[in-house]
């Protein structure tokens, strides 16, 4: 009976440790919730003004070159929690302005506000609210191959994916520029280049390789300045250097100083530019020199060449009726 007696105050024991670290745990996510500045959705994941009403919850899903991507929205209510189940890709989920928590792998992981939770593919899971939600949650979730994620930056399939938990900076900031950059149709090379920096973020950088001879990454510079209008990803321009796409972007990088897709960019500029003096409309450059469409081809060119396509075609007009360029005098030019 004695031994009875201390195998049960041991086990009230146990149950009170757990239900404090439950406390503590539920606590510690109130405070985050309570010390963490509200985000600007749109500024920070891309979440649009359409998704913050306070009716029924609202999932927002669209099709990308790497996978699904899922808006979520969760109404004001009491904690819910899901049934467990398993994808067969590998999530990356973004916990915008509420916790999360869940279980996996046979343990329980808490998810803080602003952290990135790394689920690999075929893994059972279940996720749960730790509290119950005072105001409106939003989530943002991207499902990539797990196998693809892992060879985009040259690590074998079995690679070892870490922490489900993740909140450091360059982690969480790799995950958002891909996910805005897929949001906001950026090219495919850039697209391609962002998703092996999350990968390198999340998985852990890729073997360290010896830069290659300067001809092959001539050839795939040049490459690109010849298909600067085409959709053309890393691995079309890496083949051209017979690299991984992952040994070429940084051996391109090092070489060159700026990263495959800025140089795109810069070819796409300067295939603008010819069109404009040529007097194609503004639409028509955006389009004829592989810009995703108006608005991207003026931000972009305004960027570089610091001013606006009209203003640079207004000023070419100008030049042609009086005859005389912006050199007014002999300067020995």
């Amino acid at each position: 009976m004695r031994q009875e007696g201390v195998a049960e105050q041991s086990s009230g024991e146990s149950r009170l440790a757990a239900e404090e670290v439950e406390t503590r745990l539920d606590d510690a996510h109130r405070r985050s919730i309570a010390t963490a500045l509200q985000p600007d959705l749109e500024q920070t994941c891309g979440i649009p003004e359409t998704m913050t009403s306070r009716e029924l919850p609202k999932i927002g899903a669209r099709p990308s070159r790497f996978g699904l991507m899922e808006e979520y929205e969760y109404p004001v209510g009491p904690a819910g929690a899901m049934r467990v189940h398993a994808h067969r890709e590998m999530q990356l989920c973004f916990s915008v302005d509420f916790p999360g928590r869940y279980l996996y792998r046979g343990s329980v992981h808490d998810v803080p506000v602003g952290a990135l939770s790394v689920l690999d593919s075929w893994e059972p899971h279940a996720a749960h609210d730790p509290i119950d939600r005072d105001r409106l949650s939003h989530y943002v979730m991207l499902y990539v191959d797990a196998a693809a994620f892992r060879e985009s930056v040259d690590l074998p399939r079995a690679a070892v994916a870490g922490s489900p938990v993740r909140t450091e900076a360059a982690v969480v900031g790799s995950f958002l520029r891909v996910y805005r950059a897929l949001r906001s149709n950026e090219s495919d090379l850039q697209q391609d280049e962002l998703l092996r920096e999350c990968a390198s973020a999340v998985l852990g950088a890729g073997p360290r390789m010896k830069d290659p001879p300067s001809r092959p990454l001539f050839r795939a510079r040049d490459f690109i300045a010849a298909n600067a209008a085409r959709r053309i990803g890393l691995a079309d321009i890496a083949a051209q250097a017979d690299l991984s796409p992952w040994h070429f972007a940084r051996a391109f990088r090092r070489r060159f100083g700026v990263p495959p897709h800025q140089f795109q960019t810069w070819m796409r500029i300067d295939l603008a530019r010819r069109l404009l003096t040529r007097g194609v409309s503004s639409l028509d450059v955006a389009l004829s020199a592989g810009f995703a469409d108006q608005s991207h081809f003026i931000r972009s060119f305004k960027r570089l060449v610091g001013t606006t396509p009209a203003l640079c075609q207004r000023g070419r007009r100008r030049s042609l009726r009086s005859g005389r360029g912006v050199v007014t005098r002999d300067d020995g030019l």
